[in-house]
């Protein structure tokens, strides 16, 4: 069993490209919890992802070419246990009303440790792989938004440093907006 974040390693997925189906099965599972925001707005049909999503999973590992993100994996043994990405700030699809977007900011997104792997430092570590990135990128501050029933991730990400914020989305359910001011 590994228990000290020593063992894990977080790369990011353009670097490492056969991890890539594993990151897909990952961000799938993720997408398709029970309590996601995928779920929660009915999006999917017999489970399966609304296409925009395929397509983005389809786009792996160059979800993010041509911007200024990335998606990371963090691996044990070159399994992955966890994923996460950044990129710039934009406005979700589902947003009914545009919000100012300020200079500087980026994004976590499709953070997702399976629960086998929760505990040992693997979100913490995929995060802090991500702020040093974003901070390399030229961002200065980080915005989530974690569905408000998962009170595990809201502590998490405080524990982490972001506080809640104004939402900068609207998804048409309860969520928590956080965010971090990066910096060195």
């Amino acid at each position: 069993m590994v228990n000290e974040s020593r063992d894990i390693e977080v790369v990011d997925l353009g670097t490492r490209p056969e991890l890539t189906r594993q990151v897909r099965d990952l961000i799938s599972e993720f997408l398709l919890l029970g309590d996601s925001w995928v779920v929660l707005l009915g999006l999917t049909q017999d489970g399966a992802l609304p296409d925009y999503l395929v397509a983005e999973l389809d786009a792996l590992p160059g979800l993010t070419s041509g911007t200024t993100g990335m998606v990371a994996v963090a691996t044990i043994k070159n399994q992955a246990c966890g994923t996460g990405q950044i990129r710039p700030f934009r406005e979700s699809q589902h947003d009914e009303k545009a919000v100012e977007i300020p200079p500087g900011l980026c994004e976590l997104k499709r953070m997702y440790v399976p629960s086998t792997y929760q505990r040992r430092g693997v979100g913490k570590l995929i995060v802090q792989f991500l702020t040093e990135k974003a901070l390399d990128l030229g961002f200065r501050e980080m915005y989530l938004d974690v569905t408000s029933n998962r009170q595990g991730s809201i502590e998490f990400y405080e524990s982490l440093g972001f506080q809640p914020c104004r939402a900068r989305h609207d998804y048409g359910h309860s969520v928590v907006s956080m965010s971090k001011v990066l910096g060195r």
